[in-house]
C-alpha cells in the first residue's frame, strides 16, 4: 500500500469516490513499519476528532435524551387504556358473530321448513293425481274404444313420474302404491296393443307404441309380441316332429319362421320407420330372435351335432343364411351381429366338423399314395384327360372337395385353404419318396418321370404360378371376396413347391438319359483300335453306337412328345450329350494325332535301306489308318448333327455349333 499520500478519510465521503480507483492508487508495496506508523497516526486523528465532537455536541445530546424519557412516560400512561379498548372491541366482535350464526341457522330452518312444506304439498298433489288415475282405471273400461282416456291417463302419470324424478324422488318413496298404478296402466295398454295387433289396426298400434315410450316400457311391448304372438308359432315350427315331417330339412323350418317375421314384425317396423320419434324398440332381437334362439336350443338341440358332416354342413349353411335374412330386417344388425347372432353360431362345433373333413379328405389321398407307393405304370391313369398318375387325380379330387359347396364353410376358410396346401405338400413328399425308393422298376422309370412332370405342369396351371383360369370358374370361386385378394400369395407358395419338385425330377431324368447316351459315346474311343493295323477298308457308313444313340433319343421323343414336357428335357439331354461328344472327339483326335507323330518318328529311325523306302513310297497312295479313323469320326459326327437337328432344338446351341466346326482332317 502506498502511504506517501496518507489515509485521508474525507475522500470516502466524496460523491465521486470510486473504490476501484482508490484501491488501484493505494495498492503498492511498502514495509510493515511504515504501514504501522501511518495507521497509528490515523488512529490518533480519529480519537481527536471524536473528542471534539463530544465537546461541541454534548448539550444537544442531553436535551435529546430528556425528550426521549418524557415521551416514554407519556406512552406508558396511554398503554393501559388502549389494552382495555382492544378487549372491548374483541367482545363486541364475538357477540356480533354469534348473532349472525344464530340468524343464519334460523333462516336455514325456515327455508327447510318451507321446502318440506312445499314438497309435502307436491307429494299430496302427485298422490292425488295418481289416486285419481287409479280410480279412473278401476271405474272405467279402458278398451280400444276409450283409447283417448287411456292416453290422457298415461300422459298424466308420465308427467307426474317425471316430476318426481326432477324433484329427486324415486319409486321407493311411494312404495308399492305407484307400482300398482303403473302395472294397471301397462295392463290396459297391453290389452289395447294386443287387440290392435291382432286386428292390424295401425293407428291404435302406433298410439300404444307411443304410450309404451312415454312410460319408458318399450320392453313391455317387445314382451307382449314375443310371448303372445311369436312364441306359440315358433314352438310349433321348431320341434323334432316338424323337422322329421320336412325330411330333416332345417331350411324349411327357417323359411316358415321368416314368414312369421315378415307377416308379424314388419308392420311394427313400418310404423317405427314412419315415425322417427319412436325410439328404443327392437322387436327383431328382443321379440323374434331371442325366442328363435330359445326354441332352437330346447326343441332342436341336436342340429349343432357334427356327427354327420354332410348334414352338419347343410344345417350350418342354412342357419347362417337364416341369420343373414334376419339381419336384412334388423336396422341394428352391425351392432347386434357379434353379441346375439355369433352366440348362436358358436354352438356349431366347427373345429370337430373340420377335423372330420380333414380325416376324410386326407385319408382318401393317403390311401391312393399307399396303393401307388412305387412306380406301377398305371395304364388307365394315362388315358385320363387332366392327369396321368392316379395319386395326382386323387389329389385334384381332394382339392376340389375342400372347396365344394357340400364341404366348404366360409367360417373355416383359412382352415380349408391350409388343408389344400397341406394336401399338395403331402403329394410332393410322396413323389420325393418314390424317387428315393430302391424298389422302383427301372424300365418304367422314364415313363413315370414324364408323367410326373406332365401332372406337375398341369397342377401349376390349376393351383400354382401358371394359374390362368378365371377365379369365377376355378375351384376357388367359393372363397369370400376378402380372401380372393390373397390368392396370389397362395399360388406363389404352391407354385414354388411344385417348381422345386419339377426341377428335381427334370434333373434326375436328364441325368439318367445323359448317362445312357454317355455309354454309347464311350465307343468313340474304340474307333482307333478298329482301324489301326487292321487293314480295314475306308469307312462309308456311321458307326452302330451313334445310330443306337439317335434311335434312343427318337424313341424317347416319340413316346412322350404328346405330354408337352419332353421337348425341354430332350433339348437339355441333347445339349449335354453334344458337349460330352465334342469332348470325346477332341480327345480321340488329339490321341490319334499324337500316336501318328510317334509312329512317324519310329519309322524314320527304322528305315535303313532304299528298298524299304521304295516300298513305303510305292504304297503311299493307300489310305492311312489315321485318315480312316478321322473319316469314321467325321461320318459319325455328321450323322449325329444331321439327325439331332431334326429335333426341336435351338439353332444357337453352342455345343452343336462347335461340333459342326471341327476340322477332322488336320
Amino acid at each position: 500500500m502506498d502511504t506517501s499520500k496518507g489515509l485521508d478519510h474525507r475522500c470516502f465521503s466524496d460523491d465521486n469516490f470510486n473504490v476501484d480507483y482508490y484501491l488501484s492508487t493505494h495498492m503498492h508495496k511498502c514495509d510493515l513499519l511504515t504501514l504501522r506508523k501511518e495507521l497509528k497516526k490515523y488512529g490518533a486523528q480519529l480519537y481527536n476528532e471524536t473528542i471534539n465532537i463530544l465537546k461541541t455536541e454534548t448539550k444537544s445530546i442531553v436535551h435529546f435524551a430528556e425528550s426521549l424519557c418524557l415521551l416514554q412516560s407519556k406512552v406508558s400512561k396511554l398503554s393501559q387504556p388502549v389494552l382495555q379498548f382492544r378487549e372491548e372491541i374483541r367482545t363486541i366482535h364475538d357477540f356480533i358473530t354469534k348473532i349472525q350464526d344464530n340468524y343464519q341457522n334460523i333462516s336455514r330452518n325456515l327455508q327447510n321448513s318451507d321446502r318440506e312444506q312445499h314438497l309435502i304439498n307436491l307429494k299430496i298433489g302427485i298422490i292425488s293425481s295418481i289416486t285419481y288415475i287409479k280410480c279412473t282405471i278401476m271405474h272405467s273400461d279402458l278398451s280400444k274404444e276409450d283409447l283417448m282416456t287411456l292416453k290422457w291417463l298415461v300422459n298424466e302419470y308420465s308427467f307426474q313420474l317425471n316430476y318426481l324424478k326432477e324433484l329427486g324422488f324415486s319409486h321407493s318413496d311411494f312404495g308399492a302404491y305407484i307400482n300398482e298404478v303403473e302395472n294397471k296402466l301397462k295392463e290396459c295398454i297391453n290389452k289395447a296393443f294386443f287387440k290392435a295387433f291382432q286386428e292390424k289396426d295401425e293407428k291404435t298400434i302406433l298410439c300404444c307404441l307411443k304410450l309404451y315410450q312415454s312410460l319408458s316400457e318399450q320392453a313391455e311391448a317387445e314382451k307382449i309380441i314375443r310371448e303372445k304372438v311369436i312364441k306359440p308359432k315358433l314352438k310349433m315350427i321348431f320341434s323334432q316332429e316338424n323337422l322329421d315331417k320336412n325330411s330333416q330339412d332345417l331350411n324349411m323350418l327357417y323359411s316358415e319362421s321368416l314368414q312369421i317375421l315378415q307377416n308379424e314384425i314388419n308392420i311394427l317396423y313400418t310404423l317405427i320407420n314412419q315415425n322417427s320419434e319412436l325410439t328404443g324398440f327392437n322387436f327383431i332381437i328382443n321379440s323374434f330372435w331371442k325366442e328363435v334362439d330359445i326354441e332352437l336350443i330346447e326343441g332342436l338341440s341336436n342340429i349343432t351335432a357334427p356327427g354327420n358332416p354332410y348334414l352338419f354342413q347343410k344345417r350350418f349353411h342354412d342357419s347362417w343364411n337364416f341369420l343373414l335374412e334376419i339381419m336384412k330386417h334388423d336396422p341394428n344388425a352391425e351392432q347386434n351381429k357379434c353379441q346375439y347372432y355369433q352366440a348362436h353360431i358358436k354352438r356349431f362345433n366347427l373345429p370337430v366338423y373340420f377335423e372330420i373333413r380333414y380325416q376324410q379328405i386326407g385319408a382318401k389321398l393317403e390311401q391312393s399314395i399307399i396303393e401307388d407307393s412305387t412306380i406301377t405304370g398305371n395304364p388307365q391313369s394315362a388315358q385320363k384327360k387332366l392327369f396321368y398318375l392316379n395319386p395326382t387325380d386323387v389329389l385334384w379330387e381332394c382339392l376340389c372337395s375342400c372347396f365344394s359347396k357340400e364341404v366348404f364353410l366360409e367360417h373355416l376358410t383359412d382352415q380349408f385353404v391350409r388343408l389344400s396346401m397341406l394336401l399338395l405338400s403331402r403329394y410332393l413328399k410322396w413323389l420325393e419318396d418314390v424317387f428315393a425308393s430302391e424298389e422302383n422298376d427301372k424300365n418304367k422309370l422314364d415313363i413315370f418321370f414324364i408323367h410326373c412332370l406332365a401332372d406337375l405342369s398341369a397342377l401349376q396351371t390349376k393351383v400354382g404360378l401358371k394359374f390362368c383360369d378365371p377365379i369365377e370358374s376355378s375351384i376357388y370361386r367359393i372363397l369370400p371376396e376378402k380372401v380372393k385378394s390373397i390368392l396370389v400369395k397362395i399360388f406363389k407358395t404352391n407354385g414354388t413347391k411344385i417348381e422345386s419338385t419339377e426341377n428335381v425330377i427334370k434333373n434326375k431324368l436328364i441325368l439318367r438319359k445323359v448317362q445312357s447316351t454317355h455309354n454309347h459315346l464311350q465307343q468313340v474311343r474304340s474307333i482307333p483300335r478298329i482301324y489301326r493295323k487292321t487293314n480295314r477298308s475306308a469307312p462309308k457308313v456311321p458307326s452302330p453306337y451313334v445310330i443306337d444313340l439317335i434311335s434312343d433319343l427318337k424313341r424317347f421323343h416319340e413316346a412322350h412328345h404328346n405330354t408337352g414336357v419332353s421337348e425341354n428335357i430332350l433339348v437339355s439331354i441333347i445339349e449335354k450329350t453334344s458337349e460330352k461328344y465334342l469332348d470325346l472327339i477332341k480327345e480321340v483326335l488329339h490321341s490319334v494325332s499324337e500316336t501318328e507323330k510317334s509312329l512317324r518318328r519310329l519309322k524314320n529311325r527304322s528305315l535303313t535301306n532304299t528298298e524299304e523306302i521304295f516300298t513305303n513310297q510305292g504304297g503311299s497312295e493307300a489310305v492311312s489308318d489315321e485318315k480312316k479313323i478321322k473319316n469314321q469320326i467325321k461320318l459319325d459326327a455328321d450323322y449325329y448333327l444331321k439327325e439331332v437337328k431334326q429335333f426341336p432344338i435351338q439353332q444357337d446351341c453352342l455345343a452343336i455349333n462347335n461340333l459342326s466346326r471341327i476340322d477332322f482332317l488336320t
